[in-house]
């Protein structure tokens, strides 16, 4: 048994023990309050959705454009992405206290609520990316046409979801613009290119992916500047400049790897493309919540502290990082091997 997987076991195992201790205890031991109600569970959430709808939009275009040779990769792709989901909706189900809760979402058409758009959106990408996981849709056939819209419609809701609608509850006004909700969606695209890039390096496939990174790379840099312009607060304390940073990075070393076609510079570029996407949701969840207009009484007259992940929160989603690799290894040892 190789060592990664040993050291992948032993963290989901912990990150289990603390969501199955958590919804015995509650939040006693998190840093949630009134001030933060949403903290890293929600971040990761945004996190994994992003990325798993960026792969399923990624494949979707694959379909749609008649890609060539790469039923393999589309195949682990989407392994990847649904097993991303999962842990998804477990984030989200943790962060609401109990994830029974959840069924609540089914008859409450409080559609008003970027949760309760989070519910149906993800779990059609779930529902999409399994029936795709069965082989149960013919190749080159109209199903696939129909299957690659619905994930085109439903991956959009879920990030404008993350954007638009979350931003509009939790600040004064609809303080949020065009170049938000684009900039998310390419970060989600760029996320889910740099998977499939990824995984095609390891597997060892041609895949055009690293040159549509690159056009993304140069596409979301564009946008960025176009929302640090546009933006309507000019509060700069609270305005984080490390996605920019990391983004920047990714471009430089997408530009290096056209010109020298090394696999250790598309790679790094990837990863750097992934901490881009988990900042600018911590940006977006987190930051953003500093400038509050939910309700506090009395206590919004006291000091904010600066949220911080305590170390029980931490473990879960980590633990949840590590279940979700697990879950996508178990599944394409089982259809490669069994």
């Amino acid at each position: 048994m190789k060592i990664e997987l040993i050291v992948l076991g032993i963290m989901a195992l912990s990150g289990i023990a603390g969501i199955l201790d958590q919804l015995r205890t509650g939040f006693k031991k998190t840093n949630l309050n009134d001030h933060y109600v949403w903290g890293i569970y929600i971040q990761g959430c945004f996190f994994l959705s992003s990325i798993s709808v960026g792969i399923l939009l990624s494949i979707a275009g694959a379909f749609l454009f008649q890609l060539d040779g790469l039923n393999a990769l589309i195949q682990t792709g989407n392994i990847v992405a649904f097993s991303l989901l999962l842990g998804a909706q477990v984030l989200l189900g943790i962060d609401l206290g109990r994830p029974t809760r959840a069924i609540y979402m089914l008859g409450s058409k409080n559609f008003h609520s970027p949760l309760t758009w989070d519910f149906y959106t993800l779990g059609l990408c779930t529902l999409l990316s399994f029936l795709l996981m069965l082989d149960i849709l013919p190749t080159g056939t109209l199903a696939l046409g129909i299957w690659s819209l619905l994930i085109i419609a439903a991956g959009s809701l879920c990030i404008f979801a993350h954007t638009m609608f979350f931003l509009s509850k939790i600040k004064g006004g609809y303080q949020t613009n065009s170049f938000l909700g684009l900039e998310s969606l390419l970060h989600s695209l760029l996320g889910g290119s740099s998977v499939l890039s990824i995984l095609g390096i390891w597997s060892g496939i041609e895949n055009p992916f690293p040159q549509f990174m690159l056009i993304l790379s140069i596409l979301l840099m564009t946008t960025i500047a176009g929302h640090k312009i546009a933006k309507l607060t000019h509060n700069k304390k609270h305005d984080s400049k490390i996605a920019l940073v990391f983004s920047g990075i990714t471009l430089v070393l997408l530009i290096g790897y056209q010109m020298l076609q090394i696999d250790l510079m598309i790679i790094t570029a990837s990863l750097f493309a992934l901490l881009s996407i988990f900042v600018e949701k911590y940006d977006l969840v987190i930051l953003s919540q500093r400038k509050s207009i939910i309700p506090e009484p009395y206590s919004q007259f006291q000091e904010k502290k600066n949220y911080q992940p305590s170390f029980k929160e931490w473990n879960v989603l980590i633990g949840g990082f590590a279940v979700c690799v697990l879950i996508s290894y178990s599944i394409i040892y089982f259809k490669n091997y069994l």
